[in-house]
């Protein structure tokens, strides 16, 4: 506790201490070693390191945690993934939104701007099992400055809704970075402009929003190209309308064409041709660099082979990378869950190929058509939750186990495709040697998959569109 809470360098070199450090260590620095910890409260960790290391005690202050330096104090819990490393678990809350004192403010004064003004993560490694091991891997000042366009867009959506007297119909769905999360006791409270009450309601950094600033920061940092510089943009919300108008100059023509015409250099047999075509003509430096916003935004790029003469039929369903069912089964809620993270917006590019059979469709041959950015409605999104509910419960069950083998491939005890409307889980893996143990059963590696007839829907609906 020896240490100035009133400038930003004293915060930073105290904070810095806890790099490498376990609660344990933090319990023991501390006076208070025998204080009982209610370690099943989700923000147990928060509030263990706000208390014995910063000596900040629970509250519901409006004001940030360290006053007199303007720098708010948020412990992020990362998780370990089996292919992807640390990543963030779960979104950022930053504060209450009072919808009586909302549709008073502007943006530069406002509650949510004070709390994000510049905060101090805390990256944690979580485990759940292992409580005073949890350790602390990384500690960084972050500042709103770096991307304030694009959350004072976010609080200015908000801020119409609820002055529109419409706070009962906030929802996260179609915000990509500053969201109105589902917080507190989820009890129903008083908004102006109207009698109906609202669901309470948090401000919350989106997971994929945290995580692109963790993956940024972090011991071997991911390289990240800004569309809003590379493309010259004012605001973010111009992406989607860009990236679409560059990518229609180029619908019907092959891959092949496509290349020579920007001059392209590269093997068009190798794997990663497609994405090289498309990060060039957008304008990127590197082909390796990962695009900043679409990281943000949780947006995922897929290029989907098709089959333009059959109706758009895709040649095969929608992947998503293969998960571990250990943490598919304590994943607490859809909406924290990576299959919500993954969907939350995808930017389908359809390639036209004439056959199933890929080698006999050589790359260059492959046509480009329309691309377009893609959301669940809320119809969509009511099923996919509910059909995700159904694969946790079974993975819980014990029923991701193999019930027969046939012609070398495994069939599982989970819901078959042929019997969900959107999504279904079966395997995803290099070889049968690539498995997964949960509960004593051994199966191959297994991930979500969008339905293929699904997947021609919306591809056949926003054709129908242009």
């Amino acid at each position: 506790m020896n240490y100035s809470q009133k400038t930003e360098v004293e915060i930073l070199q105290h904070a810095s201490l806890l790099e490498g450090r376990n609660l344990k260590y933090i319990q023991k620095e501390s006076k208070n070693n025998d204080e009982s910890i209610n370690t099943q409260n989700k923000g147990s960790v928060g509030l263990f390191i706000e208390k014995y290391w910063f000596g900040i005690d629970a509250n519901s202050s409006e004001k940030p945690d360290f006053e007199k330096a303007a720098i708010e104090l948020k412990v992020c819990p990362l998780k370990k993934t089996s292919k992807q490393g640390f990543k963030t678990k779960e979104r950022t809350k930053i504060c209450m939104i009072n919808y009586e004192k909302l549709v008073k403010e502007q943006w530069k004064k406002s509650h949510a701007r004070k709390k994000l003004n510049k905060i101090l993560f805390i990256f944690y490694e979580f485990d759940k099992e292992n409580w005073n091991k949890q350790r602390v891997i990384a500690v960084r000042l972050w500042s709103v400055n770096q991307d304030e366009k694009i959350l004072e867009y976010e609080w200015e959506k908000t801020y119409k809704i609820v002055s529109q007297g419409n706070a009962h119909k906030l929802s996260e769905k179609g915000y990509q970075a500053l969201a109105p999360s589902t917080a507190g006791t989820g009890r129903e409270i008083k908004q102006p402009f109207n009698s109906i009450l609202a669901k309470e309601r948090a401000f919350s950094l989106k997971q994929s929003f945290v995580n692109q600033y963790w993956e940024s920061i972090k011991k071997n940092p991911v390289s990240f190209e800004s569309l809003l510089d590379t493309l010259n943009l004012k605001s973010a919300q111009e992406i989607e309308y860009k990236l679409t108008e560059i990518f229609d100059i180029y619908v019907g023509m092959s891959l092949g064409e496509i290349a020579k015409k920007n001059n392209i250099k590269i093997k068009l047999t190798a794997k990663n041709a497609v994405p090289i075509i498309f990060k060039n003509i957008i304008g990127l430096k590197s082909h390796k660099s990962k695009i900043k916003e679409f990281e943000q935004f949780g947006i995922q790029i897929k290029t989907v082979p098709v089959n333009k003469n059959n109706s758009f039929m895709p040649y095969e369903a929608m992947s998503f990378p293969a998960i571990s069912l250990e943490e598919f089964s304590q994943e607490e809620n859809y909406y924290d869950s990576d299959l919500y993270n993954y969907l939350s917006r995808i930017f389908i590019i359809p390639i036209h190929r004439n056959t199933r059979n890929a080698k006999s469709s050589p790359i260059e041959k492959r046509t480009l058509e329309r691309p377009f950015f893609w959301s669940p409605s809320d119809i969509e999104l009511d099923i996919i939750q509910k059909e995700w509910k159904n694969y946790q419960n079974e993975v819980k069950d014990g029923k991701a186990k193999v019930i027969e083998i046939k012609n070398g491939r495994e069939t599982t005890g989970l819901t078959k495709s042929k019997d969900t409307e959107i999504i279904h889980m079966r395997p995803h893996a290099s070889n049968n040697q690539d498995r997964d143990c949960y509960k004593g059963n051994s199966i191959v590696k297994q991930s979500f998959w969008l339905n293929t007839k699904f997947v021609q829907k919306i591809i056949q609906e926003s054709n129908n569109r242009n």
